[in-house]
């Protein structure tokens, strides 16, 4: 019995570390809710990860025609859009090498 549920354990312990990690950096204010997600295998300070996220419209004003971003998250990179009907951008994919205490800053127009 204690041999199935070592078995166990160590599977489930080899599964969960393979498993991507993924951070979360979330933000708003009066006008605009972001997401910005970075997903990797390994947070390592080396390691490029996958980069994703959302910005949202939620001021009172009809939406912008055009937006125009700037996202630093240890590198900078800039964009510019129009929002869907639903005021919602979605942030081409990226890379970038955010850790859990890394700070993220957008700034839109």
């Amino acid at each position: 019995m204690k041999y199935k549920v070592l078995t166990i354990l160590l599977c489930v312990m080899f599964v969960s570390g393979c498993m991507p990690k993924v951070l979360t950096f979330v933000g708003e204010n009066e006008n605009w809710e972001v997401q910005f997600e970075v997903t990797s295998d390994k947070m390592k300070s080396d390691q490029c990860g996958a980069t994703s996220g959302t910005i949202r419209y939620i001021g009172d004003q009809p939406l912008p025609k055009e937006v125009n971003y700037t996202l630093k998250h240890g590198i900078e990179t800039s964009g510019s859009d129009s929002l869907d009907k639903n005021g919602v951008i979605l942030m081409g994919e990226g890379c970038s090498n955010a850790l859990q205490d890394t700070e993220v800053e957008i700034t839109i127009k």
